[in-house]
C-alpha cells in the first residue's frame, strides 16, 4: 500500500478530482440544475461508491482518502 502523496494515489485523486471538476464547470455555465448536481455529485463523497468504482483491488483501500480529498471541492448550493 502506498502513502498519501505516491503515484498511484495521485492518479486516483486526480481522476475522480478531474471528473468532479468537469461537474463543477457544467453547473457554473448552467448545463446542470442544482438536483442534476447534487445527484451526479452525490457519490463523490460515498466511499462505498468511490470503492465500488476502483476497478483494481489493492487500490480500493483508498478510497476514503478520496472522499476526504474530494469534499471541500463539492459546491454548496
Amino acid at each position: 500500500m502506498g502513502v498519501y502523496g505516491s503515484p498511484t494515489d495521485m492518479l486516483l485523486i486526480q481522476k475522480y478530482e478531474g471528473k468532479l471538476v468537469e461537474l463543477n464547470t457544467l453547473r457554473d455555465e448552467g448545463h446542470l440544475d442544482s438536483d442534476e448536481y447534487e445527484e451526479l455529485v452525490k457519490d463523490f463523497s460515498d466511499v462505498e461508491a468511490i470503492r465500488a468504482d476502483i476497478s483494481d483491488e489493492k487500490y480500493k483501500v483508498f478510497a476514503e482518502m478520496i472522499v476526504s480529498h474530494l469534499k471541500p471541492l463539492i459546491q454548496k448550493l
